[in-house]
């Protein structure tokens, strides 16, 4: 309510206002923007706005969410256009908007959306993210105006809007030694730390403390690398739990097949490779291992 209310005010003195949404994953960002959406162009007949997201489940969450609030976009034209900027620079009819809104919006700041960014110089643009921070050290500042922290994950839980973790680890002695690990753009080098992650004591130990905590919750695993990933599988099968693996090279039918199987309950474990860490929707995942250290914040 707070983020729709601050929103409204800003557009309402400024129709060309950049507004940054910050939001931790849970909180409710795509309602909030099919909200946003219900309330100017749904109330317009001649009115058009752009959602502009780079996966396909960011636009099916958006789709069921502007359902949800009356107004059904389309992916190929109308009132309200979901796209990502590549489809939009190559026809330039459908860059005519008159709110502009674009998720996962610490992306901004990468060349291609700048560069998409500068065709609605003249209209309401709103971004939402979780992670208003990049690994680059690019700021937002020149994509944003303004910038509103709608609330803080202990908000949320006090709220009872998502739940408090329970957090496991290890002794410092167990975790894998990273001083050698090289960093590159803000980030570890994946071939150190998959080196680093793939020795048999620290896979079993991942398995090991699953197989110890998790009771056999739906279970989302980060791994480092494809190679990983594999490794992975092939460890929690040798402890007679079967687990499935997505990475970015998988195609689009590959990647809802593995996902569907997942939600279906049909195995327990889903480990990732550079996929699941974005605009992420299954409720039945009670447990995440966290087997890819990170440098990010």
């Amino acid at each position: 309510h707070n983020a729709v209310e601050w929103i409204l005010q800003r557009a309402a003195k400024k129709h060309n206002a950049r507004l940054l949404i910050v939001l931790p994953s849970g909180g409710g960002k795509t309602i909030i923007a099919a909200t946003i959406l219900a309330l100017t162009v749904g109330r317009h007949e001649q009115a058009h706005a752009t959602f502009v997201a780079h996966r396909e489940e960011l636009f099916e969450q958006m789709d069921t969410a502007c359902r949800l609030v009356g107004i059904p976009p389309t992916t190929v034209g109308g009132r309200i256009y979901l796209a990502r900027p590549k489809n939009i620079q190559m026809n330039r009819d459908v860059a005519v908007a008159d709110v502009v809104i674009t998720d996962e919006s610490h992306r901004d700041a990468g060349p291609y959306r700048r560069a998409f960014r500068q065709l609605y110089e003249n209209t309401l643009r709103i971004g939402f993210t979780a992670t208003p921070e990049r690994l680059d050290g690019k700021a937002l500042r020149e994509d944003y105006d303004e910038m509103l922290v709608a609330a803080q994950p202990s908000e949320l839980i006090a709220g009872g809007h998502i739940v408090a973790p329970t957090i496991f680890t290890v002794p410092p002695t167990m975790l894998p030694d990273l001083r050698r690990a090289r960093v590159s753009n803000g980030e570890f080098v994946g071939g150190d730390i998959e080196q680093f992650m793939s020795t048999k004591a620290i896979m079993g130990n991942v398995v090991e403390h699953w197989c110890a905590r998790a009771e056999n919750r739906q279970t989302l695993v980060f791994a480092c690398s494809v190679v990983h990933a594999r490794k992975l599988v092939v460890e929690f099968a040798r402890n007679g739990v079967d687990a499935g693996y997505v990475a970015g090279a998988f195609t689009k039918r590959e990647r809802r097949d593995m996902i569907d199987s997942f939600k279906a309950r049909e195995f327990p474990v889903l480990i990732s490779c550079d996929l699941l860490s974005e605009g992420l929707d299954i409720p039945d995942v009670k447990c995440v291992v966290m087997a890819r250290p990170t440098a990010s914040l």
